[in-house]
């Protein structure tokens, strides 16, 4: 999807793309990845971000946030 977009992550304009297409507000998803880089774009736009380092790390995230 990003060579179809022309922007990479961390890159602002990747977030924000993906949330237009999805027409999802930033603030209204959340991004997991294994890459703090990606992790600290995603929040400089109002995206909460999870790092992930194991499976542990998104099935607590993911309880806390439909808890």
């Amino acid at each position: 999807m990003s060579s179809e977009m022309g922007v990479r992550k961390p890159e602002p304009r990747s977030y924000e793309a993906v949330s237009r297409e999805l027409e999802i507000p930033l603030d209204k998803m959340v991004f997991f990845d294994d890459t703090l880089v990606n992790i600290h774009g995603a929040r400089a736009v109002g995206m909460p971000a999870v790092h992930v380092r194991t499976v542990g790390d998104v099935e607590r995230s993911v309880i806390e946030l439909i808890g």
